[in-house]
């Protein structure tokens, strides 16, 4: 299933929102592409005649840089409700718009239960493999459910050229799944945001935010005002959170695999309850910025920790 074109300008292009009481997902949901065009849309990368080089686009995570004439594309949009679509890449004006074009927004909201064993994608995408053109950002996928099952992939992917990863959100009474989720950005662009949370309140239930790179991965920055349960970071993430980004002191914080720069503002503290390093991986303390000691640290607070890595 294609979402389709909307003649609506520039503000959800291209959508798709459905509502079932149940469904069940064996084949493809698709808005791959659907997005902003070449130059366009929020984020959007940037061209330089000079270089003729062009920037990636940024949504969840920024869009990679080209070079020194061009800046990455900016993130935007809401972690916890995401409705944008993904930018268009840099390239030159006098191409078509299709040869970088940012991914989609899908709505699913389905009363009772979710069965994903296919694909739900909103993949940014580049259509030559000109270095003068940059990679489009994954877009939206927000997903309201009574219980989810399943071991398919749910993905909004930055294209290649240096698109930046996409927003997930998935809200829940019940997950049994094993579902894959992905919001990779390319080829030094940021990974984007994947947010999971049940519908209940309280203790435990604030969410989990993860942020998965692909090995060599540029910086997601986070500044939505928002409180969470747990933090999963790994392949390459490089976060920046915000003074508005804490931790309720209820939930993990973990790597998955590979290594991770988290960057905290000086003087806030991330707690948790545990913290989970496991052995082969690497946490990296963020860099600092604009000339001060200790802008960024690692401030981390837990009732148990686990450092089997480094």
């Amino acid at each position: 299933l294609y979402a389709g074109k909307s003649d609506q300008g520039n503000i959800h292009k291209y959508s798709l929102s459905l509502e079932a009481d149940s469904a069940i997902i064996n084949g493809l949901i698709s808005a791959d592409g659907k997005g902003y065009g070449l130059n366009s849309g929020p984020g959007k990368g940037e061209y330089s005649e000079s270089s003729s080089s062009s920037s990636g686009a940024g949504y969840g995570g920024l869009g990679a840089p080209g070079g020194a004439y061009t800046n990455p594309g900016i993130t935007y949009g809401s972690l916890t409700k995401p409705i944008d679509l993904g930018s268009g890449g840099g390239g030159p004006s006098t191409w078509p718009s299709s040869r970088s074009t940012g991914g989609g927004a899908i709505f699913l909201n389905i009363i009772n239960a979710l069965k994903v064993d296919g694909v739900i994608s909103a993949n940014g995408e580049r259509t030559t493999t000109s270095g003068s053109v940059g990679g489009s950002s994954g877009g939206s996928i927000w997903i309201i459910t009574s219980s989810i099952s399943g071991a398919g992939t749910i993905k909004a992917e930055g294209s290649i050229g240096g698109g930046g990863g996409g927003r997930i959100a998935v809200y829940y009474d019940s997950d049994s799944s094993s579902v894959s989720y992905r919001a990779y950005g390319r080829n030094l662009a940021g990974a984007g945001t994947i947010f999971l949370k049940p519908k209940q309140s309280g203790t435990g239930n604030y969410g989990t935010l993860r942020v998965v790179g692909t090995d060599i991965t540029g910086q997601t920055p986070i500044s939505s005002k928002i409180t969470i349960s747990n933090l999963v970071l790994g392949d390459g993430a490089w976060v920046t959170l915000s003074s508005d980004v804490n931790a309720a002191g209820d939930g993990e914080f973990s790597l998955s695999s590979g290594t991770a720069t988290l960057e905290i503002p000086k003087g806030n503290i991330l707690d948790f309850k545990t913290i989970n390093i496991p052995s082969g991986t690497v946490l990296y303390a963020g860099k600092s910025s604009q000339g001060e000691v200790h802008t960024y640290s690692l401030n981390l607070e837990a009732d148990s920790a686990t450092i089997s890595g480094l």
